[in-house]
């Protein structure tokens, strides 16, 4: 205040700005606003302990020399984030800090009426004179980063001005004002969906693993389409184990930023890696299985002499991908144990995976257009040939994965509703996506039906030795005709 009453007194000309509670001219401003940009920025923005320790004039110590906080390109504070992005995102901070002195809470100097809230940079945003007892509301600016996952949606943050000309202050602080910024952080979303996703992700780990032993147990299950069956349901299980490995010991522990994502250690990124590596084996997979049906019906159903090169593909090929994505996270990404993306590194595993759904829609167009030229044949009623195909269709998309062409597209909407409504459909069907395979492949299969219903009239039988095969068979017999598809 004294400050304040002194620069109004003296009506000095050099533009003063308003800092959270102090008026500083324009160059202090630029620099301790600066500094305070870098200071407020949340630790998931740095390498782990290379955060700069803030001085007592406001610039900060880096080893043994003094940095002063500012934009030039070469400024050791730079060195100090995860990555180029966030030192940008410092840098805006500062620039925006400037513009607002220049252009906002500077122009009107220091003397300010009774019917508004003054002008001030709070240290991450630009605030201009308010009207008394009410709200402004902004979006949340892009250099406020709480945690390394964004948000697509428009997040905003409020300041409110009260009665008596002061911006309000927090309940245990009431006389310094304050900012909500509480509304920008993404945490309790982002955990949630983790939440759900290890849930979808154990549903298909507890309906796959059932099928697999229902698949092995029986010979007349041993055929080579079952095989592929198998082989992806295989690659889908671990897929799920891995995945729940990972995000309950890497991402979802209480202090998981501080125990396991600034370590940076081995351990987690070997987990990342398998989980990465399985993920593609599902993919490749479902190619196998797009290509073994398509060359079975367009070739007169002509069996496959060996699974040697499905197993290769399948199981071989995607290590390739994976070991060139290590490299170049190692040179270009090392950070936060590579539990989130970084672009454009991914598209090395992205484009195998989109490929193989690419191929396996050609596969799908062709095999129903077949499908529908076999049903036309003679002794097929009209409307029984639109219906199978139809079914046919459905059977197959998620085996072949086609039902990721749902969510392949992320939308770019401002708001939160829809991207809360396009998170959870992709995360339900990518995490559910085993159970459904299990389902329709071996839950609903005729021929497992009654394979089931013949081991549980033994098992009674057993039991029950005096009741006769055929009271316990019901006179009927097994077929070992596998189904379509």
């Amino acid at each position: 205040m004294a400050l304040l009453s002194r620069a109004v007194s003296e009506n000095i000309s050099v533009r003063l700005c308003r800092l959270q509670d102090e008026l500083l001219p324009e160059e202090e401003f630029r620099r301790i606003s600066c500094s305070r940009c870098y200071t407020y920025m949340t630790d998931v923005n740095f390498k782990p302990g290379m955060k700069a320790k803030l001085a007592t004039n406001m610039n900060f110590i880096i080893g043994n020399d003094t940095v002063e906080p500012n934009l030039a390109l070469k400024n050791p504070l730079l060195n100090t984030f995860v990555s180029a992005r966030q030192a940008e995102n410092w840098r805006t901070c500062c620039a925006r800090a400037a513009d607002c002195c220049r252009d906002v809470i500077g122009v009107s100097g220091v003397v300010n009426g009774n019917d508004s809230c003054p002008g001030v940079w709070d240290a991450w945003m630009c605030w201009p004179d308010t009207p008394l007892n009410s709200t402004r509301q902004y979006p949340c600016p892009t250099h406020i980063r709480f945690e390394t996952t964004e948000s697509y949606c428009e997040l905003t943050v409020r300041k409110t001005c009260e009665g008596d000309g002061r911006w309000r202050g927090r309940s245990d602080n009431p006389g310094r004002q304050w900012t909500n910024y509480s509304s920008c952080s993404v945490h309790h979303i982002m955990k949630r969906r983790q939440y759900t996703s290890v849930t979808a992700y154990a549903v298909t780990a507890v309906a796959v693993l059932p099928a697999l032993v229902i698949f092995h147990l029986y010979r007349q299950l041993h055929g080579k389409r079952i095989a592929l069956h198998k082989n992806l349901l295989t690659s889908l299980l671990f897929n799920a184990v891995f995945v729940i490995w990972f995000k309950t010991s890497v991402l979802l522990p209480p202090n998981a930023r501080e125990l396991v994502l600034n370590q940076n250690g081995p351990y987690c990124k070997l987990i990342l890696l398998l989980t990465k590596y399985f993920r593609l084996t599902n993919y490749m997979w479902m190619f196998c299985e797009g290509f073994y049906l398509h060359r079975l019906i367009s070739n007169a159903f002509a069996e496959e002499k060996s699974l040697i090169l499905f197993y290769v593909t399948g199981w071989g090929f995607p290590v390739l991908p994976v070991i060139v994505y290590a490299l170049l996270r190692k040179v270009y990404s090392d950070n936060d144990c590579w539990a989130f993306p970084s672009d454009p590194i991914e598209w090395v595993l992205y484009v195998p995976s989109l490929l193989s759904l690419l191929v396996n829609m050609i596969f799908l167009v062709n095999i129903i257009r077949v499908l529908v030229i076999k049903l036309k044949a003679p002794h097929h009623q009209e409307p029984s040939q639109y219906r199978k195909a139809v079914k046919a269709t459905l059977v197959l998309v998620p085996l072949f994965g086609l039902h990721f062409g749902i969510t392949i597209y992320r939308p770019q909407s401002a708001t939160c509703q829809w991207e809360e409504l396009y998170a959870y459909l992709d995360i339900l069907l990518d995490g559910l996506q085993g159970a459904i395979v299990a389902l329709i492949f071996c839950y609903m299969n005729g021929e497992v039906h009654t394979l089931m219903q013949r081991s549980y009239r033994n098992f009674v039988q057993l039991k029950n030795p005096s009741l006769s095969a055929g009271q316990c068979l019901g006179g009927s017999t097994v077929t070992t005709t596998q189904t379509a598809f």
